[in-house]
């Protein structure tokens, strides 16, 4: 069983609809992904309508105009579980009155699982994440907010160990991907994680090495997380977060204190799966 709220879809805690007082909330289970009307002062929730996604849902995002939801789905299993043959990124148009989410324009088919996607600033781009192999790749998204073609990337890149995160940072110009890395296990050494920084323009990346960072991979740590915290004149990191197995969390600066300015950890989920 996977699940998403929007609390982890979205920037914002969730998604009100602009000039009313209307919430909207998108989960899902398995492939099927559903809006629920929020009653905040009541604190409860109503299932609306669903739709069905061509394999489980892993991730989804808006697009800068809150009028269109960005999903990524799988059939492979989560980590390093078997590995399925159906990929994709699906745009759905959000009616402005109910929240509805219909389909918007034909899903585009992806070469792995993705992990994670967001957009880029002005959501000329959809940025996604992949963990098996560890990758980043970018779409066009059209002037319709329908998704278009991959842009082809100037060479090779190192994505580190088991791609986890990608987000772009305020000022558009860069992009950040981080890799989680694995535990070591049955007297396999650990993969370190690492926070991969690109230089970033009109969905193009260019490897930025100076700002590449490597991270241990903590015992019992199951996801790493980074976002900004606007309103900063330049991106930098706010927050990383590491889900220990154990109750207590730990937490560690090593080489990447030049990227992270406040490193914290804690046991409060983004997201699960």
């Amino acid at each position: 069983m996977s699940f998403i709220a929007a609390a982890a879809a979205v920037p914002r805690a969730v998604w009100a609809q602009a000039g009313s007082k209307k919430v909207a909330l998108y989960a899902s289970v398995g492939a099927v992904l559903t809006q629920y009307d929020v009653d905040v002062d009541g604190l409860t929730l109503t299932a609306r309508g669903s739709v069905t996604l061509p394999a489980n849902v892993q991730y989804a995002w808006p697009h800068v105009s809150h009028r269109v939801l960005y999903v990524a789905t799988s059939s492979s299993a989560a980590g390093t579980g078997p590995a399925g043959t159906v990929h994709h990124v699906s745009a759905f148009r959000i009616d402005p009155t109910s929240g509805a989410l219909t389909p918007h324009g034909s899903p585009i088919a992806l070469p792995t699982r993705p992990i994670h996607i967001t957009t880029d600033v002005p959501s000329a781009h959809v940025l996604v994440a992949f963990n098996h192999p560890s990758a980043l790749r970018v779409y066009r998204i059209n002037s319709d907010a329908t998704l278009g073609e991959e842009v082809q990337q100037p060479g090779a890149f190192d994505f580190g160990i088991y791609g986890h995160q990608v987000r772009v940072s305020p000022n558009n110009r860069l992009a950040i991907l981080v890799a989680r890395g694995n535990d070591a296990a049955n007297n396999t050494p650990e993969d370190p994680g690492s926070l991969n920084v690109f230089n970033y323009r009109d969905g193009v990346l260019c490897e930025k090495r100076a700002h590449r960072s490597r991270l241990p991979a903590h015992p019992g740590s199951i996801m790493a997380r980074c976002a900004s915290q606007p309103p900063h004149p330049a991106w930098r990191f706010s927050r990383l977060t590491l889900l220990p197995t154990s109750s207590s969390a730990r937490s560690t600066r090593g080489g990447a204190s030049r990227l992270v300015k406040n490193w914290r950890s804690s046991a409060t989920p983004l997201a699960r799966w």
